[in-house]
């Protein structure tokens, strides 16, 4: 009866955590044959390429399923903070004439993580995006400031 009971329970809760990460907010920016999805709640993008025009379908360019395996990491003053994830900043995710950005901030520093949609020379599409990483000191003190970002690709490998 307990077993049962407990197993109702994990159910019950494993469900619950589905239903709330399948809701969580995003923003979707799509050029061309890129397509730029900014996961507000916890701070990571996952990014798209067009590979089927008539099917619309997109292929991942970075492991998808779980966006949190691609991070950035900020170093100041030889403390580390997981971007998206740290209680020191407040984070922002917004659309851009260019294409969209998150900005961070905490009391000493913004951090700007901006994503522009560019073309290489052989395409009229947009098929590549910029991104662009601004650091700034918002107080009078000097910071030694160090950026990780770590890109867990998926590009076209099998998936056998």
């Amino acid at each position: 009866m307990n077993d049962n009971l407990s197993r109702r329970r994990r159910l019950v809760a494993a469900a619950f955590v589905f239903l709330a990460t399948a809701a969580l907010p995003a923003l979707e920016v799509r050029e061309g044959r890129m397509k730029l999805v900014l996961h507000e709640d916890l701070g990571r993008f996952s990014l798209y390429f067009l590979a089927d025009l008539q099917k619309a379908a997109y292929a991942p360019l970075f492991v998808d399923a779980d966006p949190r395996t691609s991070s950035m990491s900020l170093v100041a003053d030889n403390r580390v903070s997981r971007l998206g994830e740290s209680a020191d900043f407040q984070q922002q995710a917004r659309r851009t004439a260019a294409g969209a950005e998150f900005v961070w901030t905490s009391r000493v520093l913004e951090v700007t993580q901006a994503f522009a949609f560019v073309s290489s020379a052989t395409s009229q599409l947009a098929d590549g995006v910029l991104m662009t990483v601004t650091i700034k000191n918002l107080g009078e003190q000097r910071l030694q400031i160090g950026l990780r970002t770590l890109l867990d690709t998926y590009l076209g490998e099998d998936g056998t």
